[in-house]
Parts: C-alpha cells; structure tokens; sequence
C-alpha cells in the first residue's frame, strides 16, 4: 500500500474527490503500480523474480473473478485524472479485506486514501484486513494484515474478527 497518511483517519470535508469504477486504462495503471508499488516491499515473500509479474498477475487475476472490486479517485475538475485507487473485497460476514491502496507521490497527504477507504467500507477507525503490506502500511490504523486472504476462496467463513490494537 503505497499511501502516507492514516487509515481510517476522517476524509478531509474541504476538498470532496470524484470515487468511480476503474475504467480499461485505469485498470491497467492500477496493474501495474500494484506490481511495481508491491516489489519493492519487504513482505513480497520469496517471490522469485524471474516469476515475480506472472505471480502478482494471477493473484491480481483471481481476486477480480472472486468479487474483488476496485474504485479510483479522481480529480472533480479533471475525471480521467486518476490520483489514487483501492481494491478491496468484502466477506460475507460483512468484514472488509483491502488488497492494496495506492495514491500517486504528488497527491498524498490529501485525504484521498481515506476517501477510498471510506467508499470500499471501512469507516474511521473500524477493524478491517489488508493482504499485501508494503512500507505504508503502517498507516493503515485498525488495519490487521492477514496475508493469507488473498490465498483464500471463501476467507469470511468462518467469520474472522479483527481485533484492533
């Protein structure tokens, strides 16, 4: 998650972004800044790295035909602006798993990835799961990180509870 401001902290009220679906070419940035952002993480795993797009692609690929859905932010004035994106998916339980966040550099500390947050479901300060850490994950407050839901067809039964620490 490649994000700099906390998770679940309140959306800023005095800038209100546009939250939609991704379209094709936001799809393929959304690909390819999930790979690149993810990488660079110390919790990649022992992906080796000859495998390692072909890895994140079929992850990527099977948390779309398993219900993973993904919104953009864009900018009001200027929709085909992305500035950031989440995917994220929630357990029939109702617990919400995000995947990966990312905002692009000259827009964080905006509010934005609070604003994602808040539209895939996880309000200010509420447990919630995420799968792939990364350096910025650290501000994902009430965030648990339970990689293994992205392993999982089926991870909301039986019901998994985050505690919040």
């Amino acid at each position: 998650m490649q994000n700099s401001e906390p998770a679940g902290a309140e959306p800023r009220a005095d800038w209100a972004p546009f939250i939609r679906p991704p379209t094709l070419a936001d799809e393929r940035y959304i690909r390819q800044t999930w790979v690149s952002s993810y990488r660079n993480s110390p919790w990649a795993g022992t992906i080796p790295n000859n495998l390692f797009d072909s890895v994140c692609a079929e992850t990527y690929q099977q948390l779309i035909l398993r219900g993973m859905r993904l919104l953009v932010c864009s900018n009001p004035a200027n929709p085909e602006q992305l500035l950031g994106w989440i995917a994220f998916e929630a357990a029939p339980n109702g617990d919400v798993c995000v995947h990966h966040a990312f905002t692009k550099p000259l827009f964080r500390q905006l509010g934005i990835n609070s604003h994602l947050l808040a539209a895939a479901g996880v309000t200010s300060g509420a447990p919630f799961f995420y799968s792939h850490r990364t350096q910025s994950s650290r501000f994902l407050r009430g965030g648990k990180y339970r990689p293994e839901i992205a392993r999982r067809r089926d991870w909301g039964a039986p019901p998994a509870t985050p505690k919040v620490h």
